[in-house]
């Protein structure tokens, strides 16, 4: 799929390095609000963790990509612009890892992303956590089927220190 010069495809097993240094440069870009008490110094000790969720650990669904984990990249000129990953978490269809480099936002390339993580999963129920603090975030989600899951109820997954929202996607309903 091109879009204005950009190619999202699969990620490659030799571009975990590529999409942990472009994770780790937009979480921190995205998330570091001081009047939430979201600071620099708490991101970066979270991102030091060792989880899955993280592209510095992504290594075997770069490998084996399926239903349940999969990772897809926007390039633009041979670089990864951003990336998104669609994955099954608990018997739940997610969309996490969505993540535009800032100088290449507002060029459509989330939509481009976000097209093809729901793609992947098909017509299903699909959720996507957003945090809590950062303005704008539903306003992206919204056209694509999104809307909040629970109403007022946030989720915390420590040790991640920010606060999501839930927002579902439900699947389309067939005509009987």
């Amino acid at each position: 799929m091109t879009h204005m010069g950009v190619e999202v495809s699969l990620a490659r097993p030799d571009e975990r390095a590529e999409l942990w240094d472009l994770y780790q440069r937009t979480f921190l870009d995205a998330y570091v609000n001081d009047k939430a008490g979201i600071t620099r110094e708490m991101l970066l000790e979270f991102l030091a963790t060792d989880t899955v969720y993280f592209p510095k650990n992504w290594q075997p669904y770069l490998e084996h990509p399926s239903k349940k984990r999969t990772v897809y990249v926007a390039r633009h000129d041979g670089k990864i612009v951003g990336m998104v990953a669609p994955v099954l978490v608990e018997g739940r269809h997610r969309i996490t890892g969505l993540y535009v480099a800032p100088a290449a936002q507002h060029m459509g390339i989330g939509t481009e992303l976000m097209r093809k993580a729901l793609a992947h999963h098909g017509n299903v129920d699909v959720y996507i956590g957003i945090a809590s603090h950062v303005k704008g975030l539903e306003k992206f989600y919204k056209p694509f089927g999104f809307k909040v899951a629970e109403p007022g109820k946030l989720r915390r997954y420590p040790p991640d220190p920010i606060s999501y929202i839930d927002m579902i996607r439900p699947a389309a309903k067939s005509a009987e």
